[in-house]
């Protein structure tokens, strides 16, 4: 008699797959939407003016949209994550925000920077699953 080995390790199911994903990119959103509204906000100083003009800025309202949604998104991991895991696995939305910033702002990365985010990257992957 034969026997089936099945895998231990446990899947990510599609919900908690576009959690994930819907945290790197309404996170992302919300990040490149705020750097570019405050630029369009760059010349005002701080006080009661700056706020209405930063309430009727588009960019700054879209900013707002995608924190919410990140905010949904990072709701709907942690009821399926646990957090020792989940946090620490948020810092990959790190990469993509440095990507956008080069990609829309000609941001450089250096190479220090480029290190750190490997390191970042390198203690992810050293972590694990929790199966392990």
């Amino acid at each position: 008699m034969s026997s089936v080995q099945v895998s231990s390790k446990p899947r990510l199911r599609p919900r908690t797959f576009a959690a994930w994903s819907g945290l790197v990119i309404f996170e992302t959103l919300a990040q490149a939407a705020m750097k570019a509204g405050g630029a369009a906000l760059s010349g005002l100083p701080f006080g009661r003016a700056f706020v209405v003009a930063a309430v009727g800025e588009p960019l700054v309202l879209v900013g707002a949209v995608g924190y919410l949604l990140s905010f949904a998104a990072w709701m709907m991991i942690l009821d399926r994550v646990p957090l020792s895991r989940g946090f620490p696995m948020s810092s990959i939305v790190t990469l993509a925000i440095v990507s956008a910033s080069v990609l829309f702002f000609g941001e450089v990365v250096d190479g220090w920077r480029l290190c750190g985010i490997g390191l970042i990257l390198g203690g992810l992957f050293l972590m694990g699953d929790e199966s392990e």
